[in-house]
């Protein structure tokens, strides 16, 4: 079986890297484990570059816009991270108002059982607790979800 290799190799005339191909023949066991090894490494190459978070090397390297904006070890002034957190705290109280507005807007029996779901309960359990069936606690909760998510 015969096996491809293709490498990048600079080109000192030109000043660049061109691709070379070079080929080699191995035992059929051999080639077969190199492209199985091969299909592997494609799928995480692939995996890694549509499913990992960005690197932090690629704010100094890619400039910010690559940056991984959660992590904050690219800010060097005192300023910049007093800014930054009265930032991040204005959106944790905004966050938390619109979260109060809209439970308040709930009925009653929908604020109890979204609690009670939110301390752990299963929906069989709120349902044995209050007397009622499962699907009429499944239906208020979904409603409630619903209207919910209308203020987010």
């Amino acid at each position: 079986m015969i096996i491809e290799y293709r490498y990048n190799a600079f080109n000192e005339k030109t000043g660049t890297y061109e691709i070379k191909r070079t080929a080699v023949e191995v035992e059929d066991d051999i080639g077969i484990s190199i492209k199985e090894s091969r299909k592997k490494e494609d799928a995480s190459d692939h995996r890694h570059k549509y499913y990992c978070p960005v690197s932090t090397d690629e704010a100094k390297y890619e400039g910010m816009a690559y940056a991984d904006h959660t992590v904050d070890f690219y800010i060097t002034s005192e300023d910049e991270k007093r800014e930054i957190a009265a930032k991040k705290q204005a959106e944790v109280e905004e966050r938390s108002k619109r979260t109060e507005y809209a439970f308040s807007k709930l009925s009653e029996v929908q604020q109890r059982r979204l609690l009670q779901l939110a301390e752990g309960k299963t929906l069989r359990e709120i349902a044995e607790t209050e007397g009622v069936s499962f699907q009429s606690v499944h239906e208020s909760i979904e409603a409630a979800k619903k209207r919910f998510k209308k203020f987010f």
